[in-house]
């Protein structure tokens, strides 16, 4: 029976682990492709508008709504890879334990404002498909579609959130932090 459940374990994990790098693979492509299209709308832009006085409020628009969904799905991979900025000048001096059970506690506050923000982007979604609403130029997208950013960035960063999370849960009842601690000092 012990042996069933170590390839249960294993099976899990390696489905788990297949899905964050599917998740990882579509946060960057999508992040990456709305950020390389939002530049070269800003590079289009900037050259109708000096070389022919040209100017299109519907690029604008598009890098605006472009950069607000890269950042969304964006941010939630570099939460996954520690590479937000943090003020840790206080916490790099506590023991590793009393670190990552902080760390824990601010990952839970992060799930739960990420809860918060989901809901009332969902709100905001809603609201703007029962009004119709559109944007003011002359694309009239449905304003929906850009506000959607919100709760899809806010579910991702939870999943991530929850990922982080996990992983200081299990250090900490497994005792991996031990090691860490010895090469701090």
């Amino acid at each position: 029976m012990p042996a069933t459940a170590g390839k249960d374990e294993y099976r899990t994990l390696k489905v788990e682990q297949r899905w964050d790098a599917v998740l990882s693979n579509v946060e960057k492509y999508i992040s990456g492709i709305f950020l390389g299209i939002a530049t070269l709308l800003v590079v289009v832009a900037v050259i109708l508008r000096f070389c022919f006085g040209y100017s299109s409020s519907i690029i604008e628009e598009a890098v605006r709504y472009l950069i607000i969904w890269s950042v969304f799905v964006g941010g939630s991979l570099a939460l996954k890879n520690n590479v937000h900025i943090t003020v840790d000048i206080l916490t790099i001096r506590l023991p590793v334990r009393t670190r990552l059970v902080l760390q824990t506690f601010a990952y839970l506050a992060g799930i739960a404002y990420c809860i918060l923000l989901a809901v009332k982007g969902m709100q905001l979604v809603h609201n703007s498909i029962l009004i119709d609403e559109r944007t003011t130029s002359a694309w009239r997208l449905p304003m929906f579609i850009p506000r959607l950013a919100v709760p899809v960035g806010a579910m991702l960063f939870i999943v991530r959130f929850a990922q982080k999370a996990m992983e200081n849960i299990n250090a900490l009842r497994c005792g991996d932090w031990a090691g860490e601690e010895m090469e701090q000092r």
